[in-house]
């Protein structure tokens, strides 16, 4: 659809209808800048979504190496 409009503009600006070529460039423009906003603001909300998964990984992993600790180790705690 793109190339189509593209072509279209081109062809308005080889019949001499320069204002209505630069409207549909600038639609053009536009649409891919929104485009690019939209593709932008997902991937930060997946990049906040790993970071908050990788916090909730990082304290299960402190968890699990204090039951580690504690399977190993039984009387170690148990003696204080």
């Amino acid at each position: 659809m793109k190339n189509k409009l593209i072509k279209l503009a081109n062809h308005l600006d080889n019949i001499g209808l320069h204002n209505e070529a630069s409207y549909l460039d600038s639609l053009i423009k536009n649409s891919n800048n929104a485009k690019k906003a939209v593709a932008n603001k997902a991937l930060e909300e997946n990049y906040i979504r790993l970071y908050k998964y990788s916090k909730k990984l990082e304290e299960r992993v402190f968890e699990l190496e204090d039951i580690l600790e504690v399977i190993q180790n039984p009387y170690k705690n148990s003696i204080n």
